[in-house]
């Protein structure tokens, strides 16, 4: 149905896969099959039908990975993903296995704890 894809596509830009099959099977709709919709299900619906990844979405707003925010800041991944865990940092979930991309933390962030070279 062209409009679960039109509703996958607008839905990709906020949630995961995982999360926008449980959107669609609260709103009662059905897979092309009759099934009820799951994670694989809405990855068929992204590839078959090439619709930009929430991944994707996310880089092209501007979101980085926690290799980019651990350079920015002079610190080590483990300490990014930390912050971003504690809500020090802002974090973009792109799937349902605790991948996800982080807000620029800006030319002045100060980081409570983080000593100032």
């Amino acid at each position: 149905d062209p409009k679960i894809v039109e509703t996958v596509d607008d839905l990709l830009s906020d949630h995961n896969y995982a999360d926008i099959a449980t959107i669609l099977n609260q709103r009662g709709l059905k897979s092309g099959q009759g099934h009820r919709f799951d994670r694989r299900v809405v990855t068929g619906i992204v590839h078959g039908y090439n619709l930009k990844t929430r991944y994707t979405r996310l880089r092209n707003a501007g979101k980085l990975t926690a290799v980019e925010v651990a350079k920015l800041l002079e610190v080590s991944i483990q300490t990014v993903r930390s912050w971003g865990k504690k809500g020090k940092i802002k974090t973009y979930p792109y799937n349902d296995r605790n991948g996800c991309l982080y807000e620029h933390p800006g030319v002045n962030l100060r980081i409570p704890g983080q000593s100032v070279h």
